[in-house]
């Protein structure tokens, strides 16, 4: 797995098995947070829908959730993909209804590094490794993640309105790779791979989880609660859009 992922830098894994989460009914308490730190995605009547939860894991209603991404199945997974003891970075849920906006072209280290560099942690690109959770079903048509396979080798020109993003010209003369899901699949994939997606086109929502995650040895285990300590400080929603 770890062969595969430095050459393409993505895996898609088939019939894991990861089962959806129930529904459940949302507490008073649950829904505040969820008010507080929903973002916002445009659809194509320029509405701000709410589509995705980040961090999301401390919710009570997230129990499903946290088995997802700490759970045994997952943490083979980055280990196998790592090489090593793997710990839970970061996490995030995203719910992409009909007609919303997809994400534009960007690798994901370039936001991690700039935490690296304030909290004075060296972790590297090459010691992240993804794991996209498809809760529903995500056929072409509702926009699932689209990937640039080898771009995690290459430099590309950025962003001029967002230097941590990829210009979206930089990529022009090729084609990405999408790939569906069924529920329960799983995409593995580096940080330094150019990525993207489409809008939902289809008529359904489609959630998935995203979890990242890195070696057990960079600050014992804990390091998802620095991160997140240092991320909120930062990027919290604006008030004008939250739901």
């Amino acid at each position: 797995m770890r062969q595969q992922l430095d050459t393409a830098a993505f895996i898609a894994l088939r019939e894991t098995n990861f089962s959806s989460p129930p529904a459940r009914s949302v507490s008073r308490e649950d829904s505040r947070r969820v008010e507080l730190r929903a973002f916002g995605r445009q659809n194509d009547e320029a509405e701000l829908i709410p589509d995705r939860l980040d961090p999301v894991l401390d919710i009570v209603g997230a129990v499903h959730l946290n088995q997802l991404a700490r759970g045994p199945k997952s943490i083979a997974i980055a280990e196998a993909m790592l090489q090593k003891e793997a710990q839970l970075f970061r996490c995030k849920f995203i719910r992409k209804t009909p007609n919303t906006h997809g994400y534009i072209l960007h690798a994901d280290y370039p936001y991690w590094e700039v935490f690296e560099n304030e909290r004075q942690i060296h972790i590297g690109a090459e010691n992240y490794v993804t794991l996209l959770i498809a809760i529903d079903e995500a056929p072409l048509e509702s926009g699932p993640l689209e990937v640039y396979p080898g771009t995690h080798r290459e430099n590309f020109g950025r962003d001029p309105t967002e230097p941590r993003d990829i210009d979206s010209q930089a990529l022009a003369d090729r084609d990405p790779v999408a790939i569906p899901l069924d529920s329960g699949d799983v995409v593995a994939f580096h940080s330094q791979i150019a990525h993207q997606s489409e809008p939902n086109r289809s008529r359904q929502s489609r959630r998935v989880l995203i979890s990242a995650y890195v070696p057990k040895e960079h600050m014992c285990g804990e390091l998802y609660d620095e991160y997140y300590r240092w991320y909120l400080r930062y990027s919290s929603p604006p008030r004008s859009e939250q739901p």
